[in-house]
């Protein structure tokens, strides 16, 4: 069971995205709104990978999705609800179930008395420790490389800081290319790089970068 306070992964809008079921323009109202803003975010939301989003927010907003698209829980009652979600303890999101009662939302069933004094049927919709076990499922096929991308190299903005590297994975070309001149072989850095396949490190051995004159 996740600590959610020391897991320290960061997801881009994308990954959010994949791993909650929410669209692009949701998460973008919703942080515009207040209403739910990324942990980590730049002041300037225009900027590439200005929305940071922390594990526990993407539990936060499958969460808030499932309400939202699943249930068809009003927004209003929605955003009311994820104020109080913010202010429970980490256990309570690990271990507890969210519960339907009339026009109100609770985390943990209310107690008999309050619930005898309302009228409506007290249902539970959604248990968090299974939204916890989705977002880790949905985070190993994030991680798991597509065939395509076996053996090929590729630049992109904000990864290793812009250097080559071999596609689907943060690992830097010069990495594999130091290892190979330190006398390592191709199984040797496998041994290191078990995520890696051989095709992968041929590929960033024959790698060269172009010069910019």
């Amino acid at each position: 069971m996740h600590d959610l306070e020391n897991v320290v992964f960061a997801f881009s809008a994308d990954d959010v995205i994949r791993l909650t079921g929410l669209t692009m323009a949701q998460l973008q109202y919703w942080d515009k709104l207040g209403f739910f803003p990324p942990q980590y975010a730049s002041e300037n939301r225009k900027s590439p990978y200005s929305r940071v989003y922390s594990f526990r927010d993407v539990v936060g907003l499958r969460t808030l999705s499932l309400l939202r698209n699943v249930h068809r829980i009003p927004f209003q009652r929605v955003r009311k609800f994820a104020g109080k979600l913010a202010h429970y303890e980490t256990a309570v999101w690990a271990t507890s179930q969210v519960y339907v009662f009339g026009n109100e939302l609770y985390v943990g069933q209310p107690d008999s008395e309050f619930a005898a004094n309302r009228q409506g049927q007290l249902a539970p919709i959604v248990f968090l420790k299974n939204v916890i076990g989705d977002i880790d499922r949905g985070m190993k096929e994030l991680k798991r490389r597509k065939p395509e991308q076996l053996g090929k190299i590729s630049k992109k903005r904000f990864v290793a800081r812009n250097a080559p590297t071999l596609e689907g994975t943060r690992i830097p070309v010069a990495t594999i290319k130091r290892y190979s001149e330190a006398g390592y072989s191709i199984q040797q850095i496998l041994d290191e790089y078990p995520s890696l396949t051989a095709a992968d490190v041929q590929a960033a051995l024959a790698y060269k970068e172009e010069k910019v004159a």
